[in-house]
């Protein structure tokens, strides 16, 4: 089983989203993530996937 929930290391290789913007989108609460603690913040990577998904703009021709 691969672990799905990542900390913002993980989540920004993942999306190639630096660090420094994804604990802002977190503070902002523009991104989707899960609060375990007053400190720790997980991102599911199911989760991202759909966030991004639902960003895509087509191109037109």
């Amino acid at each position: 089983m691969t672990a799905r929930r990542v900390r913002y290391k993980e989540a920004a290789q993942y999306t190639g989203i630096p660090e420094g913007t994804l604990r802002s989108m977190v503070c902002l609460k523009t991104v989707p993530h899960i609060r375990v603690g007053p400190r720790l913040v997980l991102l599911d990577l199911d989760a991202l996937d759909a966030w991004l998904a639902a960003r895509t703009v087509a191109v037109s021709k």
